[in-house]
């Protein structure tokens, strides 16, 4: 059993363990508990057995135990064996013990570490990607898988219908100008220019992506340039993932795209601010970050009063990096 009760990025940072766990026991029974937010980047891994989802109810603290204990009950049933606890909430860890699973392997976070037969440091200054595989580690497995996959359903939206007609034989940019917190996001002004400046190169042209929500901010950097395709709020994670497999560069915040751009290998150009790349960057060949000139990033806060880490990265820096990444593939 592996447990991660995180968003969609970090659950995406999970699918080393999938993929080194059933490569060391190719016929054991893998099983998943994930929460809404992390669930698409897990439901189709025809690695994994089962998906469990783990919804966390509203209504206060004893409908959450209630429904922690109906969690426990059925893991129980299951007779699992080992627990994998990437998620660093006590609540996962308890989950896990109340269900009985003899073995239970997590960083000792959040005071939980009664809950856990083997406790894992959590080091601070290694990506999150790396803590995870060194659950593994201290469990004595092999570790050969050290990037992250995602894998879509076969059905295809049409949002990505849409951008193979729209891109045809161009150079393609997606941008997702949003993050969960404020405080990741790049200026949308500054985006707009930027897109404006990508598509002044007449082979060029770029979709703008984004969850509901968003919409506002895609409509900002979208304008009226035709050149610019504005799918914000329009795409499933699988397209998105199909969208940046076809993609020749993505640029964007720190975020759960960010993450799914990694899986499908695509040439990145993140932005970083309040959060460490170092610990959450993409995971991929040479991507490129790109943070403001200031002394207190990662700071990790999500509401700020100056934004400078973000106010100080040009439009110009960020386009020099796309325009030599584009030229570097003839594009």
């Amino acid at each position: 059993m592996i447990v991660d009760l995180a968003r969609l990025g970090d659950v995406t940072l999970a699918s080393p363990v999938i993929a080194n766990l059933r490569d060391n026991h190719p016929d054991a029974r893998i099983a998943f508990l994930v929460s809404r937010g992390g669930l698409t980047t897990v439901e189709n891994n025809p690695k994994l057995d089962n998906v469990m989802l783990f919804q966390k109810p509203a209504g206060g603290i004893f409908k959450e135990w209630g429904y922690i204990n109906q969690t426990a009950r059925l893991l129980r049933e299951k007779n699992f064996d080992v627990a994998f606890l990437l998620h660093r909430s006590f609540a996962s860890a308890l989950i896990a013990w109340l269900a009985k699973i003899p073995i239970r392997i997590g960083h000792d976070t959040q005071g939980r570490g009664f809950f856990l037969t083997k406790k894992v440091p959590l080091k601070m200054l290694i990506h999150r990607l790396d803590n995870n595989l060194n659950l593994l580690d201290a469990a004595g497995e092999k570790i050969t898988h050290r990037t992250p996959e995602y894998f879509p359903s076969e059905k295809i939206g049409e949002s990505v219908n849409k951008v193979e007609e729209f891109k045809r034989d161009k150079t393609l940019v997606v941008i997702n100008p949003n993050g969960v917190w404020e405080t990741k996001r790049w200026n949308t002004d500054k985006f707009a220019q930027l897109a404006s400046r990508i598509t002044g190169n007449p082979n060029a042209v770029v979709v703008v992506i984004g969850a509901k929500g968003d919409e506002q901010r895609g409509r900002v950097v979208c304008g009226d340039n035709n050149k610019i395709l504005n799918l914000t709020g329009e795409t499933s994670v699988d397209d998105l993932y199909r969208i940046c497999k076809m993609s020749d560069l993505v640029i964007t915040n720190d975020s759960g795209p960010m993450h799914i751009a990694a899986a499908a290998g695509s040439e990145i150009i993140a932005i970083f601010g309040p959060t460490d790349p170092n610990q959450c960057g993409p995971k991929s060949d040479n991507p490129i970050i790109l943070a403001g000139d200031v002394e207190c990033l990662g700071c990790y806060k999500k509401t700020c009063d100056d934004f400078k880490c973000m106010d100080t990265l040009t439009v110009d820096r960020i386009y020099h990096e796309a325009e030599r990444i584009l030229k570097s593939r003839n594009l």
